[in-house]
Formats: structure tokens, sequence, C-alpha cells
């Protein structure tokens, strides 16, 4: 069944025994939540964590070369406040970094974060707007600090994305979204050519390949990330014989680039 209403239909009436989710990740599956545990209490939802989606920065370009762009970028983000008042408390909101809590054991926990660390995922204008100002990007006369372009993926939840962009105006970002077909998409990031565009994280698929995506010339390094650093851990826990070790590498690599905001 390719329609959705008719999926929901059929699931209320006992015509079929479930559905894995209940459409497409956005707002609307939401609404249909809460609707079926109102009309068919009887009905059995279980949670299913994917992914989160959230923002890649070309980093090799101004102003998101430097990490203190970065990190305001984040703290203008209230995480708490979205899972309260978008997803109606039905998302994790702890940051996570690239390899998401449903591969246990090969990511570092929000609470064992170190507190500076911390402090630049929770949500904090005030420090955001002090550290862009350090950065060198003050606010003009029409109160604008910088403005950029958001390439989105015109299948995914626009509403999400202009929520977001609506909290980086707060601090003088503002940013343009720019709706495109997945095709142009995949034009744009092979070819580096974006300054923002969607990312995934908090990924629960196999550490290696979550944590290749920001190796040095990957297709699907979404922040045009090139770090040497970085590409040696990947190829230390290639290397690695046992299980301890290359856990204890995807760890570091993962701490790596939650404390350098590339996403």
């Amino acid at each position: 069944m390719k329609d959705k209403a008719t999926r929901i239909s059929e699931l209320r009436t006992g015509k079929v025994d479930g559905i894995l989710h209940a459409g497409i990740v956005d707002i609307t599956s939401r609404d249909v939540v809460r609707s079926l545990q109102q009309t068919n209490p009887e009905i059995e939802i279980w949670p299913y964590f994917q992914r989160s989606f959230g923002f890649a920065l070309n980093i090799r370009n101004a102003p998101f070369d430097d990490v203190r762009v970065r990190r305001a970028m984040q703290m203008a983000i209230d995480l708490e406040g979205i899972n309260r008042n978008y997803y109606k408390g039905t998302s994790a909101w702890q940051p996570q970094g690239l390899v998401g809590e449903g591969v246990s054991g090969f990511f570092p926990p929000f609470e064992e974060w170190p507190e500076a660390v911390k402090k630049g995922y929770l949500y904090d204008p005030e420090g955001a707007e002090a550290l862009l100002d350090e950065a060198g990007d003050p606010r003009g006369a029409n109160g604008i600090r910088f403005k950029t372009v958001l390439n989105h993926f015109n299948r995914w939840d626009l509403a999400f994305r202009e929520l977001v962009a609506d909290y980086w105006g707060k601090i003088g970002v503002d940013v343009e979204i720019d709706l495109a077909p997945r095709a142009e998409i995949v034009a744009r990031s092979s070819e580096r050519d974006f300054e923002m565009k969607g990312a995934n994280a908090a990924q629960k698929w196999f550490p290696m390949v979550i944590l290749n995506s920001f190796t040095s010339g990957m297709l699907w390094n979404s922040s045009n990330v090139d770090d040497p650093a970085y590409d040696a851990m990947y190829e230390a826990a290639g290397a690695a014989t046992t299980t301890e070790e290359q856990n204890r590498i995807y760890r570091q690599m993962n701490q790596h680039v939650i404390e350098n905001f590339y996403t």
C-alpha cells in the first residue's frame, strides 16, 4: 500500500497487524501517532530512533572555517525546546555525534562529555552572540552578522529546517533555504559547492561505515572535512586487531567530530 492514509486506515480497522512507520518522518507522522493513541488505544506503539537530522557546515569556507562560529551555530539551537514543542516529547534530544545510542558502546554518551564541550551543545543564544563577536562577525546596522544558504533536499522535513533557521536568525545569522532535488544536492556535495546542507547524525549503522563519512575525499563527507588527525584514527581503527581497541578508537573519532562541531 503506497498511500499513507490507506495504511493508517487499514491499521485502525484491524485489516493489517502492523506497519513499520506511521509514515514519512515529519510532523504529520507525529500527528498520526497522537491520533492513533486517542482513537485506538489498543494499538501498541513502539518508538524507533533511526538518526538525527542535522546540518553540515562547509568548514573549508569562511565563516564556517572558524570553530567558534560553528560552536555558536549549535548553541543557538534549543534542542530541549524543539523536542518539547515540535516533536511533542517523542525525540531523544541529547546530542550524540555521528554514531548514535543504537550502537551501544561505540559512542561517548552525552553525560560523559567534558563539561566545556557539553556547554557548546546546550541552548545559550547570548553565549553564541558573544562567540560570533569574538570571531569577528558583529551585527551590521540591519542586525545581520552574515548571510548563508542552506541546501535542502526536498524530501526532508522543511518545517524543521525553517524552525532552526529561525533560531539562527535570532543571533543575526540570515539563512536562506534553497530547495533542491536529490540529484542537485548530490552534485553540489561531490563538487563541494555548498555553504550548508542537511546531514545525518546519531546514526546506528556499523561505526566504520558511519565514521568513514568524514575522511578526506569521501563523497559523503558532508562538512568537507580534511583532517589528517581524523584520517589517521580511521586508518588505525581499520588496522586494530581486537574489538576493544577498535571500539576505543571509534569513540575517539566520534568525540573528535563532536569537539570540532563539524555538524
